[in-house]
């Protein structure tokens, strides 16, 4: 498979090698076919046999417009402003195997085709194999699953989370089925607790938050300053494409601070610092989690932010349309220094506890 060499037709171009220009066809295809097979006409109306080596010129090239030409002019500019519009990519995803054929010609190609820096591809992102269970997938073996299998048995938001935290580098990404079910009974968990921290903490379904942003204390501070470090990171974390640490700072860190709030606070607490928690966890947890953080959002957290005063920010019915969170104030180290000496304390005095309730010491043989 492949394309003959021009000058020797005994030999040929491998497919791999001779197919990596097709992602500026992607650009204009919206507008030469309404069907992906082709065998539908686009609203431009132009036919296959049409489009001559000289029109992809006049749209890819810059060339000029062709003598005798049966597309009309004005239609192959459209064709050229969409794609000047799209190129250079930005980006390139692919795997950790094409590295040496594909994307290594995909630059060949691009500088011999348009000999152009400006064209050239932007950046490449590539990853591993996906194990499962740490296992390579392979059906003869049964360590298989397919992503329709994975969301049936999952859930599609299960699914992507435990893809996001399979990994993102070159090493072979991991699917974890305990992860899966873990991260399942995690979101069950949360939306259970959500549902009750609001009636508790405002029990009547609207609040003044500039006057319970004033009454804030210590841990009040605390919870806020990590807040803001969720975001700090999260959004590093997307914008590098680090899917992996991205919900562990969107989920997983600002989802455990919460517990270690809420026993300080007695279980109850301040509106504002509940709300903004909850405000920015959905927001950032929407890219990888886009149908539980919805429903949240539109189900319980939004008609409290509607019906309220003085959050701070403008807040949209849907989700999608919800600003990305920023930081309220300076991410302030000490405070996490804090946090984490409180973590520590609670855990230590937590094991001494239990130690105490049995003596302190291990029973001896015999039960003696």
């Amino acid at each position: 498979m492949g394309t003959k060499l021009p000058w020797d037709d005994e030999f040929v171009i491998e497919s791999l090698s001779d197919s990596t220009i097709y992602m500026a066809y992607y650009a204009v295809h919206h507008l030469l076919s309404a069907s992906m097979d082709g065998s539908t006409a686009g609203p431009l109306g132009v036919k296959a046999e049409e489009l001559t080596y000289e029109a992809w010129d006049f749209v890819f090239r810059k060339g000029p417009y062709p003598e005798g030409c049966a597309i009309p002019q004005e239609k192959l500019a459209k064709l050229r402003h969409e794609f000047e519009y799209w190129y250079p990519l930005d980006l390139r995803c692919s795997g950790k195997d094409l590295i040496r054929n594909h994307l290594t010609m995909c630059l060949y190609n691009h500088a011999a085709v348009w000999s152009d820096h400006a064209m050239m591809p932007r950046s490449y992102f590539c990853n591993g194999y996906v194990l499962l269970n740490a296992k390579k997938m392979s059906k003869s073996t049964g360590n298989f699953m397919t992503l329709q299998d994975c969301m049936k048995e999952y859930g599609a938001d299960a699914t992507r989370m435990t893809m996001a935290d399979a990994g993102d580098s070159l090493d072979d990404a991991n699917f974890d089925s305990a992860f899966a079910n873990a991260v399942l009974l995690k979101l069950f968990t949360l939306e259970t607790w959500i549902v009750t921290q609001i009636k508790t903490s405002i029990p009547s379904g609207t609040v003044d938050f500039k006057a319970t942003k004033e009454q804030g204390d210590l841990w009040d501070a605390i919870f806020e300053n990590a807040t803001n470090h969720s975001i700090e990171m999260a959004t590093k974390n997307y914008e590098e494409m680090k899917y992996k640490q991205a919900l562990k700072y969107a989920f997983f860190e600002i989802n455990s601070i919460k517990e270690d709030y809420l026993i300080a606070k007695g279980g109850k607490a301040n509106p504002y610092t509940l709300m903004r928690y909850l405000e920015t966890q959905m927001v950032l947890l929407n890219p990888i989690a886009p149908h539980f953080a919805q429903y949240c959002w539109k189900h319980h957290i939004y008609p409290v932010l509607s019906k309220s005063q003085n959050f701070g920010k403008e807040c949209k019915a849907d989700l999608n349309d919800q600003a990305w969170p920023t930081t309220s104030a300076a991410v302030d180290q000490v405070a996490i220094d804090r946090l984490s000496y409180l973590k520590d304390a609670k855990s230590a005095i937590r094991v001494g506890f239990e130690a105490a309730k049995s003596g302190g010491k291990k029973k001896a043989k015999g039960g003696k």
